[in-house]
């Protein structure tokens, strides 16, 4: 859906703290920024409220809203039964009275409302005493708790524990809080609210597939948080969209840094958070939470969100969900073994200007990204010998695939062994030739790795120590099927998407997928950090997430697309130069922009 409805999530605390005079301010905050339709929370951090209340506040609201319910049952409050402590506290889901609880609350918001969210806290967080009894049975174990949690690095135990957890949330979702609402209420819709820590998902019982069977819709949390890469706000939603289709109902996102005590972050964040959720394309936007919006500090986060609405409104009505994104696949996968290297590396990847699509569909010709634990769920023989799939592995993913296929992968990868798994260099070349060293007022080395052998496989990027060349970026011809390519460049993640790496390194990168998807983005100068491409058919955007302009060339594959139009969207973008199969472009700081494209031919 491309018409840009935002909502508002009341926590329980607010309303029980709500009187006339704050209510009102409330609902003014609400109309200046367009709000449509507000959540309202009964139950939170062992806070309760009544039915009662729960319908005086509606009636409230209604007036001049669409209302909604809302609770965050995975949260725990003096008198529920087992917990844990994550810096905030939460109800173990395997703890009978907790169930008994939260069925309470539930059968309570159900009386008074047609629809319900709940807060992510509802997931398996627990490693409790009755989990561990629970795991045991299943499987015929006799781990103690000790012992199980560290056994969990063990990717059989951790996928056991996967399943258990999973059906732990299902069973406890279906009985507990599907069952008895619509026991009370026939025409209740569920919608399953899941955070935006996508890695740790399966463990955390949170198999999407699954849940999505019995919960009316999902929504998603798509915070960044300070400190990290802001595009994982769209990639997550695309993320989960590729799991449960159409049942992805909307977005939300708050105010906090993150990990930080609980203060509030930038408005740039803010504002970046915002605009990526929306590209997202989802039915709704909800802001958390509205007793944020009389702090006065906070006001210019949400600011931010009412100067940009109608750019972005206008974005999402040009798009809609008919324009196809292309980019680098990822197949969608909810890992049992956690990623080390490459945990969370597609929010990296889409802010160094590589173009991102997640899809189950594969065809002939893809680009395939394959990271470390992707191995125990993807045939990559199959991928390469019958799909004839190009495939892109990361460091970390070409280190366990040797692990786990020996010497049929030496052959896929065309190499005979690891030399080193670090060096530190001073340079990096294509030719030999031309070197790129490090930037302006940097450290004159810097750690690439691991380093293969090559045998069969090209290199396409060396590392230079002074003295030898190693290769870090190479490919390999499969079968004479597929081309597969690896990149040394992902074990030092900070230093790729930093001006530590040379910008040679993140141009092979963008050169490699910019074959296969007809778009790329070139520097203009020595650095192009921190934009965002984001390629579908009709439409390309451009991201710039610095606090500065940027100059870069964007090119196309004339055998592919062509821009339509050199007119961009806004005034963000300007065009500076137009050849053949280049445009220069000067983006304005923080803002986002688009050219219109047309698609010549589906190769």
């Amino acid at each position: 859906m491309s018409d840009l409805k935002l909502a508002v999530y009341v926590i329980a605390h607010t309303l029980k703290n709500a009187n006339d005079e704050k209510i009102n301010k409330l609902k003014e905050k609400f109309k200046e920024l367009k709000i449509s339709k507000v959540y309202l929370e009964n139950y939170r951090d062992g806070l309760f409220l009544s039915s009662d209340l729960m319908l005086k506040f509606k009636e409230i609201f209604e007036k001049d809203f669409e209302v909604a319910g809302g609770m965050a049952i995975g949260t725990w409050g003096i008198g529920w039964g087992e917990k844990e402590s994550f810096g905030f506290n939460v109800a173990c889901i395997a703890d009978e009275k907790n169930r008994e609880l939260v069925k309470t609350v539930v059968e309570e918001q159900a009386k008074v409302f047609d629809e319900i969210i709940i807060d992510d806290f509802w997931a398996n967080w627990c490693h409790s005493e009755k989990d561990i009894q629970l795991f045991n049975s299943m499987y015929g174990l006799n781990f103690t708790r000790d012992t199980l949690v560290k056994m969990l690095n063990d990717p059989v135990i951790s996928r056991l524990w996967c399943e258990y957890s999973s059906s732990l949330v299902y069973d406890t979702s279906k009985e507990y809080v599907v069952k008895p609402a619509k026991m009370i209420n026939n025409k209740v819709k569920i919608t399953l609210k899941v955070a935006e820590w996508r890695e740790n998902f399966y463990h955390r019982g949170l198999k999407l597939e699954r849940l999505a069977e019995i919960f009316d819709n999902i929504y998603v949390g798509t915070e960044a948080r300070e400190f990290n890469a802001r595009y994982g706000s769209l990639y997550i939603v695309d993320f989960v969209r590729s799991l449960v289709g159409d049942k992805l109902k909307g977005v939300w996102f708050d105010t906090f840094i993150g990990g930080e005590g609980g203060d509030y972050g930038s408005v740039k964040t803010y504002l970046q958070q915002f605009l990526l959720s929306a590209f997202g394309l989802t039915e709704e936007i909800t802001l958390f939470h509205a007793g944020d919006m009389l702090d006065f500090e906070r006001a210019p986060l949400f600011d931010s969100v009412k100067m940009n609405r109608e750019k972005v409104g206008n974005w999402r009505n040009i798009v809609n969900k008919k324009y196809r994104t292309i980019g680098l696949k990822r197949i969608p996968i909810q890992h049992f073994s956690p990623q080390n290297s490459d945990k969370y590396i597609e929010d990296h990847l889409g802010i160094i200007g590589i173009p991102l699509e997640v899809s189950k569909e594969i065809k002939k010709g893809d680009l395939v990204l394959i990271t470390e634990s992707d191995l125990y769920h993807i045939d990559i023989v199959d991928l390469l010998n019958n799909k004839e799939v190009d495939l892109l592995f990361t460091a970390s993913a070409v280190k366990k695939a040797i692990q786990v296929l020996g010497s049929l992968a030496l052959e896929i990868f065309g190499i005979s062994d690891v030399i080193y798994d670090s060096i530190n260099v001073i340079a990096m070349t294509k030719d030999g030739k031309s070197f790129y060293g490090s930037h302006y007022k940097r450290q004159a080395i810097f750690p690439v790795g691991p380093i293969f052998n090559l045998t069969s496989a090209t290199p396409i990027l060396y590392a230079y120590d002074g003295t030898q060349y190693y290769p870090i970026v190479f490919k390999n011809t499969y079968n004479n099927k597929a081309t597969v390519y690896v990149s040394s460049l992902t074990t030092y993640m900070p230093y790729l998407l930093s001006e530590f790496y040379p910008e040679i390194s993140r141009q092979v990168l963008r050169d490699i997928i910019g074959d296969h998807v007809g778009v790329r983005v070139k520097p203009e100068s020595s650095l192009l950090l921190n934009v965002s491409l984001i390629v579908k058919e009709g439409l390309i955007t451009l991201v710039n997430l610095n606090d500065f302009p940027i100059r870069l060339r964007l090119a196309i594959d004339n055998n592919k697309f062509r821009i339509s139009s050199n007119e961009p969207l806004t005034n963000d973008m300007k065009v500076l130069e137009v050849t053949e199969n280049e445009i220069k472009i000067r983006l304005k700081e923080n803002s986002f922009d688009g050219l219109r494209l047309d698609r010549i031919s589906n190769t």
